[in-house]
């Protein structure tokens, strides 16, 4: 089973985290952008669109089950991404605070999302995800309320200005929404402990992004659908080329090792803290039995296409050997496939 962690390790996990949250979108937005001009500009903000309503409900969802109110202060204290992990001290010495306006600034160095962005020069489509996102979440979260970001990291601003705002008459109430089939809502959300607070944060941001992944494949699907799974599977090559390229300036930064157990146990998604398997040693390598995936589940409740299965092949095949050039990656079973669950094994090669 997934190890047992202490706080501070899995807020350790967390900068890296978004920022494979931020690659993501750079790799897709590419894949859109160059392969389809104009049409692929128009599929990046309906893309962001359809992700950033579905954050939205799943925040609305997230804080009617912990009996919060629907107002802009809820949004920014139990936001869904891991980010409040490390900006809420600064948010309570710095914001300004009221029920239905909030204001909080994010510096240079703060924003993991972005920083692939800027290392990138991803300047344009940075901003074009910062305004459609967060806009589209609030609305979605509550549909009288708005957010304004005059200054912004991605147009190259020294800090982000948020200004969350709903108008005084604003509507009391808004509708609840269903779970999903099977979905416990609480789950990712309640915690008791610091422990478990920051496990749930790592859980519902792994699922932000099985989100996003999803509806690059539904866009693809529905306006690209004779190109679609050959450009979703260029896509998430380009998504594992990038996130390998990250993980390997850590490798060597760090002095990490590069036996499969280095790549596993510094991968760039928190494998050994949410996920569940069982792992053993093999000639060679190392085999990973998974039974609980937060990427697959998610992806169940969503009801999405087997064809998402490339992404977990771009992401084994890709990156080991990207990690280091002695290593191979393969998964044999896959839970998005159909699978009860996905074997992956990762050995060296000579």
């Amino acid at each position: 089973m997934a190890e047992k962690k202490s706080a501070d390790t899995m807020i350790e996990q967390m900068p890296r985290l978004l920022r494979t949250l931020g690659r993501v979108h750079m790799a897709g937005t590419k894949a859109l952008v160059e392969d389809f001009g104009p049409d692929g500009e128009k599929s990046v903000r309906q893309w962001i669109r359809r992700y950033a309503k579905w954050r939205g409900h799943e925040l609305r969802k997230g804080h009617m089950a912990l009996g919060l109110p629907i107002n802009m202060e809820s949004v920014m204290r139990y936001w869904d991404n891991a980010s409040t992990f490390h900006l809420m001290d600064e948010w309570d010495k710095t914001g300004s605070w009221a029920p239905n306006d909030v204001r909080v600034p994010i510096y240079d160095g703060e924003c993991k999302i972005y920083e692939p962005w800027a290392e990138a020069d991803f300047w344009l489509w940075g901003h074009v995800y910062c305004d459609e996102l967060h806009q589209n979440v609030v609305q979605a979260y509550h549909p009288d309320a708005v957010v304004v970001i005059p200054q912004a990291l991605s147009k190259r601003d020294d800090v982000c200005n948020f200004h969350w705002s709903m108008p005084s008459n604003a509507r009391k109430e808004v509708d609840s929404i269903d779970p999903y089939p099977g979905q416990d809502v609480i789950k990712d959300w309640k915690a008791d402990t610091e422990e478990g607070a920051a496990a749930c944060a790592l859980r519902r941001t792994t699922r932000i992004t099985a989100a996003m992944i999803h509806y690059l494949l539904e866009i693809l699907k529905e306006f690209h659908s004779q190109e679609s799974d050959r450009e979703f599977d260029r896509a998430m090559e380009l998504l594992a080329v990038d996130r390998a390229s990250a993980i390997k300036k850590e490798k060597d930064s760090n002095n990490w090792g590069s036996d499969p157990e280095d790549f596993f146990n510094n991968y760039d998604l928190p494998y050994s803290t949410i996920w569940g398997y069982e792992k053993k040693a093999t000639p060679g390598g190392m085999e990973i039995q998974v039974s609980y995936c937060p990427l697959a589940e998610t992806w169940g409740w969503m009801e999405t296409p087997t064809s998402i299965k490339a992404y977990c092949q771009r992401a084994c095949l890709g990156m080991a050997p990207l990690y280091h050039a002695s290593l191979a990656g393969t998964v044999s079973q896959c839970m998005p496939q159909g699978d009860d669950s996905c074997l992956i094994e990762i050995k060296k090669t000579d």
